[in-house]
């Protein structure tokens, strides 16, 4: 299917999205820190065969519009909760991928209209892991399995953020982990990739 990119509005900033419009129901791609929607692309070209395929540039990555300060995970998912009421989305399902998944888990808790599911994939923080040094490591443990094909994708959209925007987000991600608001998910979640216990 081919893609067709968009700007949207959401709490008054620029949201860049793709989008492969097929006939099913919706699915929204949230992508990881640091880098943007093109690393979901491929993805968001396959299943739109099947569904209506959603892959966003989170506020301050990729193309959408940099605030003058970076957003926190909570201010990210009321921006993606504000995005899906402002694209007219019926409660769609939430894909994320690794910090992806903090920002689905907590528009899922806070915003229970926003999302109808949740597809977690490689969710973080591992709770044995949450400091910044215990991150660098995984990354750096993580890394040396990634396809060159993704590493290719994804390189020109890994310095875009720059590090004064990562550094909020890496607090984000130390803060709380993905399961931690389990209780609250008005919504079944799916998880992929949670091979260790103690998220």
């Amino acid at each position: 299917m081919p893609l067709e990119s968009l700007v949207r509005t959401a709490l008054g900033m620029r949201v860049a999205v793709w989008r492969s419009h097929g006939p099913g129901p919706a699915v929204v791609c949230l992508h990881g820190a640091g880098v943007s929607s093109r690393e979901l692309l491929p993805f968001v070209r396959a299943m739109g065969v099947t569904h209506d395929a959603w892959s966003l540039d989170l506020p301050g990555f990729g193309r959408s519009e940099k605030p003058r300060a970076p957003l926190t995970l909570t201010a990210l998912a009321d921006a993606v909760a504000g995005w899906v009421a402002e694209s007219g989305l019926q409660r769609p399902c939430l894909l994320g991928g690794s910090f992806g998944c903090q920002v689905a888990v907590d528009v899922a808790a806070r915003h229970p209209g926003a999302a109808g599911a949740l597809v977690l994939v490689g969710p973080t923080v591992d709770a044995r892991a949450r400091n910044p040094a215990r991150l660098v490591g995984q990354w750096l443990r993580n890394s040396v399995r990634e396809s060159p094909a993704c590493c290719r994708s994804t390189r020109p959209t890994t310095s875009t953020p720059g590090r004064a925007r990562c550094w909020p987000v890496s607090a984000s991600r130390c803060a709380t982990g993905s399961r931690t608001s389990c209780p609250t998910w008005p919504c079944p979640p799916w998880w992929c990739g949670a091979a260790r216990t103690g998220w």
